[in-house]
């Protein structure tokens, strides 16, 4: 239930945030409102330790107070050019990330797993230039939205899938994980502040806090002693501390296929992650490659280690995939 009130708050804020002012952002100087917070994906991925499945994910944001206008902010800045003015437009945002998986074809009535569902509450600090350099401080909710938090269920929904003649272990999709977390993150552009956009090398790194007992939450659901698995561990240790390298240039033709389809090559991802308790034991390395085919960007992707799904957080596990990656600004 608690999680129903979350998604349902969400749903209630982000109209009352829209309806704030009824005007286009590009006639007043401002950003783009509604914007992707995280990349928009779908795709397929295959983990080690389970079937490929369809994988998909939706994430979205929206500021609560409009912003001060671009030429605002700009003269400011020539009156005082420092620190404290280069961040002086701290602005609300609330988002909201859900990633879900479709096991095709690998089990009767091809059921959608809800995987992740994360709504978050964060100041953003940036400067005129918004994709050049900006420091977010928020405060997060993040679960798989299951259910089974006892062994007296997880026992009844295993026989539950035998009587059905499917796979006991399926189970294990519906243990139920959340946590609250406060998290501070820091995103630089390198590729100068007179280019207003997102080519170029850029850093991005977060840490992150998990609460035993939050706000939302209450007491964390993790790794529960019943499931008997040698590699359970909080989830301190294996995330918390996050690292992204990325470099992107503007997508252009390397050559074309059949002398019609225009294929590029758009730039890369190395991201970094390790617990900040225990840190740098238990690690997890993802890299990413973008391409275009068309007009379609695509992302290709490989990761060794953790968190490659909230149920089975703690194992070591290798995942590839490949997916539309949509992302606006």
């Amino acid at each position: 239930m608690k999680k129903i009130c979350v998604l349902m708050s969400l749903c209630f804020l982000l109209p009352l945030s829209a309806n704030a002012e009824n005007k286009t952002p590009a006639d007043n100087g401002q950003e783009a409102l509604l914007q992707s917070y995280e990349a928009n994906r779908l795709g397929w991925t295959f983990d080690d330790n389970d079937v490929g499945y369809m994988d998909f994910t939706l994430s979205l944001m929206y500021p609560i107070f409009l912003s001060l206008k671009k030429a605002e902010v700009a003269k400011a800045e020539e009156n005082n050019p420092g620190f404290l003015t280069k961040y002086l437009r701290p602005i609300p945002y609330l988002a909201f990330t859900g990633r879900f998986g479709q096991y095709l074809a690998t089990r009767k009535s091809s059921p959608v797993i809800g995987k992740r569902f994360n709504p978050k509450l964060f100041l953003r600090f940036f400067t005129s230039k918004t994709v050049n350099s900006y420091l977010d401080l928020g405060f997060a909710h993040e679960s798989n939205g299951q259910r089974i938090d006892s062994l007296t269920a997880y026992q009844d929904l295993r026989d539950d899938f035998v009587s059905e003649d499917e796979d006991s272990d399926f189970a294990n999709d519906y243990i139920s994980r959340g946590w609250d977390y406060w998290e501070v993150a820091w995103y630089k552009n390198f590729n100068g502040i007179e280019d207003d956009s997102e080519n170029g090398f850029s850093t991005h790194l977060s840490l992150k806090y998990f609460m035993e007992y939050g706000y939302l939450q209450k007491d964390a659901e993790e790794y529960n002693s019943w499931e008997n698995s040698s590699y359970g561990k909080p989830r301190k240790e294996v995330d918390g501390i996050t690292v992204r390298f990325s470099y992107k240039r503007p997508l252009r033709d390397m050559f074309k296929l059949f002398d019609t389809v225009p294929i590029g090559f758009g730039g890369q991802n190395i991201i970094f992650t390790t617990g900040y308790n225990n840190a740098f034991t238990n690690n997890t390395l993802r890299g990413e490659c973008w391409i275009r085919i068309g007009s379609l960007p695509i992302l290709l992707w490989v990761s060794e280690g953790y968190n490659s799904d909230l149920i089975d957080y703690y194992q070591r596990v290798r995942s590839s995939g490949f997916c539309l990656y949509l992302k606006t600004y």
